[in-house]
């Protein structure tokens, strides 16, 4: 009799059913990106609206909407996260072409679901390394300036104050290399950091990287990786395993 049940479903289904016009799967979509707060409470999602797009907020309960933040003419919101459950965190950059070659000019901001209390940081200079899932007034960024190695600091989402960290490597290279990028366990402990060292400047062919690695509460070291290649490599990070044993 089961059997004979899911038959009878199949037919119907297949019956009732009816073809999707072709033209809906060309329709633009109402929402590019969408992300849940951490209380189920309130939705965040971005849109288009003419050549830009836009983040706005909706009250899931009710499915009204609450807010929509722009970033500028000709502007555009690139990323967005939850910081804790009424606060969000978002990119702006301007529009511009693939293959044009102009200036994103990306600018962080933190601002309330309902638009309140917003406020920005200039992002050339500031990177979220952690967004503190248990503390959920701060997140740790790495600061830079131009010259300089990156610094941990210890960020407050609300009123955008920083404490410093120390807990960043010391640079190895020559007097002008910098730790350029430095990326924290699921402890939210920095464990590893990148150094850039371009030797003579003049000279792209006699750049050095350096890997630098610590164990929890110990100090760093200086991790030697055969070096071979044509161009210049890139270092980007896709995190630890659970147990943090593995990077």
């Amino acid at each position: 009799m089961k059997y004979i049940l899911m038959m009878l479903l199949t037919c119907s289904l297949s019956v009732n059913s009816k073809p999707i016009p072709l033209e809906h799967f060309a329709l633009k979509s109402e929402f590019k990106n969408v992300k849940i707060s951490p209380t189920g409470e309130y939705l965040a999602y971005t849109y288009e609206d003419g050549d830009m797009v836009k983040l706005a907020t909706m009250e899931m309960a009710t499915k009204k909407g609450i807010y929509s933040f722009d970033v500028g003419k000709d502007r555009e919101v690139v990323d967005f996260e939850w910081v804790n459950d009424e606060r969000l965190y978002f990119v702006g950059g301007n529009i511009t072409g693939w293959l044009d070659g102009a200036d994103k000019d990306y600018r962080a901001y933190f601002a309330n679901y309902d638009g309140k209390k917003r406020e920005g940081i200039p992002l050339m200079y500031t990177s979220i390394i952690s967004f503190l899932e248990d503390d959920p007034d701060h997140v740790l960024i790495t600061k830079y300036f131009y010259g300089e190695s990156v610094k941990v600091h210890k960020m407050n989402v609300n009123t955008l104050k920083t404490d410093y960290l120390a807990l960043a490597p010391e640079p190895v290279g020559s007097q002008d290399s910098t730790i350029t990028f430095i990326s924290v366990d699921n402890n939210n402990e920095p464990r590893i950091a990148y150094e850039f060292d371009p030797v003579d400047r003049d000279n792209f062919d006699d750049d050095k990287l350096y890997l630098h690695v610590r164990e929890p509460n110990q100090e760093w070291t200086n991790l030697n990786i055969e070096n071979k290649r044509d161009k210049r490599p890139y270092f980007n990070d896709l995190g630890f395993n659970k147990e943090n044993t593995k990077f």
